[in-house]
């Protein structure tokens, strides 16, 4: 049932489900499988405190490649060379391709 506000429009008391977010560092690549599989309301992917100072700038080219791959665009050669080099735990590697 929708509850008045104070500017006087409704808002739904509860949602149908719950929010779901995905907060992780940016150069993880099984973090950004889980996100593309889970459909999640959003997705926060943390490009600077969570990432090693070595790594920033390859977390970048994977944000970047994956947010086109989102978009349905094709990312660049260093782009996907960065998505190759991310973190690919042990028997997610072989399914990477198929993502792309």
């Amino acid at each position: 049932m929708p509850q008045p506000t104070v500017e006087g429009t409704a808002v739904l008391a509860k949602r149908e489900h719950p929010r779901v977010q995905h907060v992780f560092p940016a150069d993880n690549w099984y973090f950004w499988l889980k996100a593309a599989e889970d459909k999640p309301d959003e997705i926060i992917a943390d490009l600077e405190d969570a990432v090693a100072t070595p790594r920033k700038e390859l977390a970048r080219d994977i944000f970047t490649a994956v947010l086109k791959l989102f978009q349905g665009d094709s990312p660049s050669e260093t782009e996907m060379a960065a998505l190759r080099q991310a973190n690919s735990p042990v028997g997610r590697g072989p399914h990477l391709p198929v993502f792309i």
